[in-house]
């Protein structure tokens, strides 16, 4: 995991997060230095503490869409590819695996959940029961039927099946043309 981070100057000087209280931008300066290579924090009593922040200062920045949050104390800086860019070399993907996949790239560089309705679309193939193939195809099917929201490549990352892999490598790509 890398030992530096960024903060851009479109976050930091922006009217969103100047209108923060002085300990809730404090706490997000935290989490960012906090933050594993994907933008991940598990640790949120650590970085409160590191910050003198309440639980008030940490739903003011989920409130404010700067964090994301998941169960079992889990949350990602939003803006997190916005702020940061780590060289292939040196990056070391997330243990939230789980996490990571529901969450699309948007063309702002920001992160969003994947709405609920088309999760499953983006759910790891190999959950998909081996014993029938067409089911993925029955499930793209019905979603195309129902207009479903769709993402594409400028839309974000993913659609179809969802393989992390080659997620990864459309960040990559998306992060080496901006």
């Amino acid at each position: 995991m890398a030992e530096r981070r960024m903060l851009s100057k479109s976050i930091v000087n922006g009217d969103r997060f100047t209108l923060l209280s002085p300990l809730a931008a404090k706490l997000y300066v935290i989490f960012s230095v906090n933050a594993d290579d994907d933008g991940f924090v598990d640790n949120p009593v650590l970085s409160m503490r590191q910050a003198g922040a309440t639980q008030n200062e940490l739903s003011e920045l989920i409130e404010n869409e700067f964090l994301i949050p998941f169960e079992k104390n889990v949350f990602v800086l939003s803006d997190w590819l916005v702020n940061n860019f780590i060289d292939k070399s040196k990056y070391h993907q997330t243990l939230h695996q789980e996490e990571f996949s529901k969450l699309i790239v948007n063309p702002n560089r920001t992160y969003s959940i994947v709405p609920e309705c088309d999760q499953n679309r983006y759910a790891d193939k190999n959950s998909q029961d081996k014993n029938s193939p067409d089911e993925g195809k029955q499930e793209k099917k019905s979603a195309e039927k129902s207009n479903e929201v769709k993402f594409s490549a400028e839309e974000g990352l993913g659609g179809g099946d969802f393989d992390m892999e080659q997620r990864r490598q459309e960040l990559f790509e998306l992060l080496d043309n901006a």
